[in-house]
């Protein structure tokens, strides 16, 4: 994840180190543009999650997660419960 918890790049992306996700949108975008990177740009009106108490916009993250399929051991869980 190249963000810390507050939303800000970390130092692995230096172009864009220290600086807030959604701050950092006009700067990408410009930086492909002068790279000639930059297939389509244009404003898509639709709604972004937003924090309840901070009204602070959510970032998506990718994190580590793993399951168990409980169905398969059900009987032993509530048995020994």
């Amino acid at each position: 994840m190249p963000m810390d918890a507050d939303g800000k790049f970390m130092p692995s992306v230096s172009d864009y180190s220290g600086i807030y996700f959604k701050d950092a949108d006009p700067l990408i975008i410009k930086d492909l543009k002068d790279r000639g990177r930059l297939v389509s740009s244009g404003t898509v009106v639709h709604s972004y999650p937003f924090c309840w108490r901070s009204q602070q916009p959510l970032m998506y993250r990718a994190t580590d997660t793993w399951f168990i399929k409980v169905t398969d051991i059900k009987q032993d869980l509530v048995a020994n419960n």
